[in-house]
């Protein structure tokens, strides 16, 4: 079995414009805090994970899961906000090209993002990505990207792997798929990598780097 996994924001969808605003406007609108901005300085590059580190670090962890619930449901809020005036449009060919690779015998898909479930929801669905067609994990089921992946290969399937491939965009994902041994495809350019596409119009370059 060949596995193929996804992430969401820049790769499927092209929503990392407005995301990290919308998370640190729900983080302020609940505490003062200073916090860093620049999400690649976090030990885990992941909603669950960020928050978790600003409470932790500002002497917030009496209040972990009352501040946690509180400012995911604002940043729910401000995320169906955004989207209510500005949908948000997937990166080119991604639909077809998930659909196209979940119709496959001997592949098996799914999605694994570190951005919280309910917000990938809205995205995805905003961007009129079927991800109902394959398994989703997010940062509702864990803190580290790596345990994300590692979860959403297991939902996808439990024959042994030939290959697995990651469908990413950013520096974190790299890592991750370095840390776990699969083979990483980067989508656009936010940073250097040798297997790479602008978008999924580029569908044989897609196909032959993850599958063939």
């Amino acid at each position: 079995m060949k596995y193929v996994i996804f992430d969401i924001d820049g790769t499927l969808t092209q929503s990392t414009n407005f995301d990290a605003s919308c998370f640190k406007n729900a983080v302020l609108e609940h505490t003062d805090v200073v916090f860093k901005e620049d999400w690649g300085e976090y030990e885990h590059v992941t909603d669950s994970g960020i928050l978790s580190e600003i409470i932790r670090t500002h002497g917030l962890i009496r209040h972990e899961i009352e501040l946690t619930k509180s400012i995911k449901n604002t940043f729910i809020r401000n995320i169906e906000t955004h989207l209510s005036y500005s949908p948000v449009n997937e990166v080119p060919g991604a639909n077809e090209f998930l659909g196209i690779l979940a119709a496959l015998d001997g592949v098996s898909v799914a999605i694994a993002t570190g951005g919280w479930g309910e917000t990938a929801k809205l995205k995805l669905g905003s961007a009129g990505i079927d991800f109902e067609i394959v398994p989703l994990c997010s940062a509702n089921d864990a803190i580290s990207r790596v345990d994300i992946m590692t979860l959403a290969k297991t939902k996808a399937g439990v024959q042994p792997a030939k290959r697995i491939t990651y469908f990413g965009d950013a520096a974190w994902d790299k890592k991750a798929c370095s840390d776990l041994g699969w083979n990483f495809v980067l989508v656009g350019n936010r940073i250097e990598h040798s297997q790479r596409i602008a978008t999924f119009y580029q569908k044989s370059e897609a196909m032959q780097y993850c599958i063939l």
